[in-house]
């Protein structure tokens, strides 16, 4: 069986005479996570672009999640429920930068497999506190 490092953008096939629990390939892609907004989707109208993506994908609802540089914790924005899509604005931030739409179908399931990056600014700032650790809706 093959197994391919944790990070989504590396994807390299680990050795098969490495340790049952490595997941990463390197201690570089150990540090970046399985997660990475590397490769944020850009656009002039971001409110457009995260609807179109979320609704192609087959997404209902939606969070934003944001990690401080040089931060292991995601935080995920609005902190206490998910936003319906379509969106009509951005929710407030905590910072200008990129985030990942984590998006989840019409039963509030996590769809992992879906979501997608994207770098906003000009949205309202709030408090990083403000946002959630925890990635599911209960």
């Amino acid at each position: 069986m093959r197994r391919v490092c944790r990070n989504l953008l590396c994807k390299a096939v680990l050795p098969e005479n490495v340790h049952w629990a490595q997941l990463y390939c390197s201690p570089q892609c150990k540090k970046v996570g399985p997660y990475s907004t590397q490769n944020a989707l850009e656009a002039a109208d971001p409110v457009d672009l995260i609807n179109q993506e979320a609704i192609r994908r087959g997404a209902r609802f939606m969070r934003f999640g944001f990690r401080s540089p040089g931060k292991r914790w995601w935080f995920y924005y609005p902190g206490g429920n998910a936003l319906a899509l379509p969106i009509d604005r951005i929710p407030p931030l905590p910072a200008a930068g990129r985030y990942r739409c984590v998006l989840f179908d019409e039963n509030l399931c996590l769809m992992p497999s879906e979501e997608f990056s994207v770098h906003l600014s000009g949205m309202p700032l709030c408090k990083l506190s403000e946002g959630s650790i925890v990635i599911r809706i209960l």
